[in-house]
């Protein structure tokens, strides 16, 4: 079981908050939270004090704005919740949108400087919800309606959405207590053609 839950940490959710680390926080978190090193191990590794390790890690978690539980935490999406968040993109519904995302819900985007993405996290209900819907206006329509289609990406429910000229955007989702808590955006056109 500790195996699995150590895999989990490897989901894209994870990759985005580690990116919020300096290069030694993440070693540190890395080592002690998906390797499972004590601090006097990674403390010779990394050549510190094992008290520096533990501040480091300690300020790792803080950046990160996570709890040890929430980092092992595994719940599975219902697909209505993502038939329902799906629609309402499709449809523009910003009433319909609000009612699916948590009230904490946080959207992190990743542009990679090559597409427009938004620069901090977007929290509230109808930031996100307005941020969501605001790019359909620019996606090419297929018959009439934008082309989304849904799709698992490392074991999370996600969202792709095409234009004329390939994918636009992924979206991944991570929901919680059957409502969506987290969505991670990937506009970087690199990272999309590995699609």
């Amino acid at each position: 079981m500790e195996s699995v839950e150590r895999d989990d940490l490897l989901s894209y959710a994870m990759i985005v908050l580690l990116e919020r680390l300096t290069p030694t926080e993440r070693v540190v978190f890395v080592l002690r939270e998906a390797l499972g090193f004590d601090y006097p191990e990674i403390a010779e590794t990394i050549e510190k004090s094992e008290v520096n390790c533990r501040k480091l890690f300690s300020r790792a978690r803080s950046k990160m704005g996570i709890t040890s539980e929430e980092l092992m935490q595994t719940e599975i999406t219902s697909k209505e919740l993502i038939d329902d968040f799906l629609e309402a993109l499709k449809q523009g519904n910003m009433k319909q949108m609000v009612s699916v995302l948590d009230q904490n819900i946080v959207l992190v985007s990743d542009g990679g400087g090559k597409a427009r993405a938004a620069e901090y996290p977007i929290k509230t209900q109808d930031l996100v919800a307005q941020f969501l819907l605001g790019p359909l206006r620019n996606v090419s329509m297929i018959e009439g309606t934008p082309y989304i289609e849904t799709a698992q990406v490392n074991e999370q429910p996600a969202f792709i959405l095409r234009s004329n000229e390939g994918i636009h955007t992924l979206g991944i989702i991570h929901a919680e207590g059957n409502l969506i808590r987290n969505i991670y955006i990937i506009r970087n056109p690199d990272k999309l053609q590995k699609l």
